[in-house]
């Protein structure tokens, strides 16, 4: 019988060692992976933007017209492709995240490698905002700009907003010398548009459009110069027009 009490005592005292050592409360397991999904959805989505819904690496198929050509050269056909667009996340803030937009490698055509890339543009919660150097060739930025945004978070001198929940109006008269920047605002999409005319009452030297439709992102690109020389016109090819 004392052998019988002594061997239930020890199996008490050790079921209390375990329980007070190791023990964790359901509450706070559940709170923790609960914490950890959410950071795995914060890692893998971007959307804080109703219009820059797209995920890292995304690609999206676009159709349109490329045509480029040398300087001297006569003028090529037009010619219709159909072109992925590609979404790059280069780095991830609190508030923000910076994303490079480029063209993919087409078989089809081959182009000047400058613009390759539509550019680099830092995405947060109300605007979108493009990271310019030179306001003729926004596409272009250079790794040392990339690098300083990365580490300061400082935007070149040029940078501006492209998309917006409030209007922008043009500052200058129409056809007047000068740059001429606007974003206008229809129902659920919203229009960026940016010229240089570099004479007066002349057509615009350097001309690009952006089209941003909520919940689904860039629905038209077009850039070009003059009367259309060297230009990029590409439409989201998922979207039926109105």
């Amino acid at each position: 019988m004392n052998k019988i009490l002594i061997l239930i005592l020890i199996g008490f005292v050790l079921l209390q060692g375990c329980t007070s050592t190791t023990s964790v409360p359901i509450k706070d397991v559940s709170l923790n992976k609960q914490k950890e999904t959410e950071e795995k959805k914060m890692d893998n989505k971007t959307k804080i933007n109703d219009y820059f819904p797209q995920e890292d690496n995304s690609e999206i198929e676009y159709i349109g017209n490329i045509w480029f050509r040398q300087w001297g050269v006569e003028f090529d056909k037009f010619q219709e492709i159909k072109q992925m667009l590609c979404f790059k996340i280069i780095k991830k803030w609190s508030d923000g995240f910076l994303c490079k937009i480029s063209l993919k490698k087409n078989k089809e055509f081959k182009l000047p490698k400058e613009r390759n890339c539509i550019g680099y543009f830092y995405i947060e919660k109300q605007k979108i905002i493009r990271l310019v150097e030179k306001k003729e060739k926004p596409w272009i930025v250079s790794e040392e700009c990339i690098d300083s945004f990365i580490k300061e978070k400082k935007f070149p001198k040029e940078s501006i907003v492209v998309c917006s929940d409030k209007e922008v109006k043009d500052t200058k008269e129409k056809e007047k010398k000068g740059w001429h920047n606007s974003i206008s605002i229809n129902g659920d999409t919203v229009i960026y548009k940016s010229n240089q005319q570099i004479k007066e009452d002349r057509e615009p030297y350097f001309w690009e459009k952006i089209v941003w439709k909520r919940d689904v992102g860039i629905i038209e690109y077009r850039c070009g110069y003059k009367a259309g020389v060297d230009y990029i016109i590409l439409e989201n090819n998922s979207i039926t027009k109105e």
